[in-house]
């Protein structure tokens, strides 16, 4: 387990390891992971209200997170995050 983490990041991690990754205190994990593009929507969408800016910064920019993670990146107090959205 963990092996994204681990640094084999040559594909995505699973679902359940994306979770618990989703809720570690590891940031640069949590920022790449909310950059693929393949990721489950219902995981950026948690990532659009991270309490790390670049975190959300990174769904903001992610071409396939769903509508309503922009929605909220839009009203985001970090103005580097809104600007990473327009």
């Amino acid at each position: 387990m963990f092996n994204w983490l681990k640094g084999k990041r040559d594909k995505r991690p699973e679902y359940e390891e994306a979770k618990l990754i989703a809720q570690s205190d590891d940031e640069e994990a949590r920022r790449e992971l909310a950059a693929l593009t393949d990721l489950e929507p219902e995981l950026l969408y948690f990532f659009a209200t991270d309490k790390n800016s670049k975190v959300r910064q990174a769904v903001a920019e992610n071409k396939n997170a769903p509508i309503h993670a922009k929605l909220i990146l839009s009203k985001d107090k970090d103005e580097a995050v809104r600007k990473k959205l327009a």
